[in-house]
C-alpha cells in the first residue's frame, strides 16, 4: 500500500472541499453585504 499517494489524495480532497467552502461563503457574504438575497 503506497501510504505516500493515500495521504496526496487525501490533501487534495481536503485543499479542493475548504478552497470550494472558502468559496461559497466569500460569495454569500458578498451578497449579504450588498444587502438582501436575489
Amino acid at each position: 500500500v503506497h501510504y505516500h499517494a493515500l495521504f496526496g489524495i487525501g490533501i487534495i480532497l481536503f485543499l479542493m472541499t475548504f478552497l470550494i467552502n472558502l468559496a461559497a461563503a466569500t460569495t454569500m457574504f458578498q451578497k449579504r453585504r450588498r444587502g438582501g438575497l436575489r
